[in-house]
């Protein structure tokens, strides 16, 4: 095993996503949901914007419900990221060993 791994955590990051179409969506928005080791998911959207379509909005998911307080939105890509390492450090969910 690397020793960068032994001593660092390997966070998932924006390029690490993989957005499809919104299920919800009637125009072009896209989305991609990922799951941290820790157990929580991340929602990321990309299109909410009309005047600026490159920026995205994140929200954390905890047991398939967005929580509300965690939603920021005209995100750059860096700022996803940094959202993501926030999540990703939270304490772990009960019974999420071994999700990610």
């Amino acid at each position: 095993m690397n020793v960068y791994h032994l001593t660092h955590r390997v966070y998932k990051e924006f390029k690490d996503l993989e957005f499809k179409p919104h299920p919800m969506a009637m125009l072009r928005m896209k989305q991609a949901v990922i799951t941290f080791d820790n157990g929580y998911k991340v929602s990321v959207v990309q299109g909410l914007s009309m005047d600026d379509p490159e920026k995205y909005e994140v929200a954390l998911i905890v047991a398939d419900r967005i929580i509300n307080e965690s939603v920021c939105g005209r995100l750059i890509p860096e700022y996803v990221t940094v959202r993501m390492r926030e999540f990703q450090d939270l304490p772990p969910l009960a019974n999420s060993a071994g999700l990610g």
